[in-house]
């Protein structure tokens, strides 16, 4: 019987059988919308993946949740000093801690858009994601400023604060790859990195908004849900 080697994110976004995990917590995102000029983009990433015969090593997000995180808020698993917010018990309940970044949110200066562009996809044993770079230092310092005064009003300043990189994940690492599908994956890495090479254009994400979600799965999730505030 062949031993099954699971990805780091289950346990912790999955389970074994490939189900989601609860996993709540709450982040600002910019979502993706469909009638984005990148939401095509992405789509096709994920149909190659299945093409090339071996999406059933991953666990995919739902078009529905393709999001640009802009900083992460709190997560009711990861309950640790440098994780949490420096305002808040380090067991309050994540409803509290909701509600209390609703009220600081709306003390930061908000944005309308902010344009960015694909660098390159990434798979690592956690995640397949694309890297996004913005478009110029003027698009990066707006994104950095506004992270920075976030991670002030709401206490949180993660270890990776200032070496964050922008990205849009497309789906979870379930199990991972054999030789063969490994030298599959290569192939694919390679052919999607020369593909969103050839877009070479920028593209507007727009909306930004405060989520409270209940799994990896579950964007943009609702505040006043019970299920993600529990």
């Amino acid at each position: 019987m062949t031993q099954v080697t699971y990805g780091e994110s289950v346990y912790q976004k999955l389970n074994e059988d490939g189900s989601v995990r609860h996993y709540p917590g709450n982040s600002v995102v910019l979502m993706v919308e469909k009638d984005n000029d990148i939401y095509t983009h992405l789509k096709y990433a994920t149909r190659r993946l299945k093409e090339m015969g071996v999406s059933e090593k991953f666990m995919m997000l739902p078009p529905s949740s393709y999001h640009m995180t802009v900083i992460q808020g709190v997560n009711d698993q990861v309950r640790k000093k440098e994780y949490w917010s420096s305002f808040k018990d380090i067991n309050t309940p994540l409803a509290t801690m909701n509600h209390f970044f609703q009220q600081k949110i709306k003390e930061v200066q908000s944005f309308k858009q902010v344009s960015m562009s694909f660098d390159h996809i990434k798979l690592d044993n956690n995640d397949l994601r694309i890297n996004l770079r913005p478009k110029n230092d003027n698009e990066n310092q707006k994104l950095r400023n506004y992270r920075d005064r976030v991670s002030e009003k709401f206490g949180v300043k993660l270890p990776n604060h200032d070496t964050y990189s922008f990205h849009i994940t497309l789906g979870y690492v379930w199990k991972l790859p054999d030789k063969e599908e490994s030298h599959i994956l290569e192939r694919y890495i390679k052919e999607m990195n020369d593909y969103l090479q050839s877009i070479n254009k920028e593209f507007e994400l727009t909306n930004l908004v405060f989520v409270c979600y209940k799994d990896m799965f579950d964007f943009p999730g609702d505040c006043h849900n019970k299920e993600a505030t529990s």
